[in-house]
């Protein structure tokens, strides 16, 4: 039971951090389809398109990148 319930909420979690996710991105910094679709394919199907989400329409920064701070002068 403690089980299921857990996996209830994580995949819960999942959806919400999707649903937020779309949302938040800019329009240009999305891939494969416009902004719109991908909001609509995670609130459809919400596991399969938050994954589809992270995997085809999300970009990633480039590995290495870091943003470097400058300290007054």
């Amino acid at each position: 039971m403690v089980l299921r319930a857990g996996g209830v909420l994580l995949a819960l979690a999942f959806y919400i951090y999707t649903v937020i996710d779309v949302a938040r991105t800019p329009k240009s910094s999305t891939r494969t389809l416009p902004k719109y679709v991908w909001m609509i394919i995670a609130v459809v199907l919400p596991i399969v398109g938050g994954v589809f989400w992270l995997f085809f329409g999300r970009v990633w920064p480039q590995s290495g990148y870091r943003s470097k701070r400058r300290s007054p002068r």
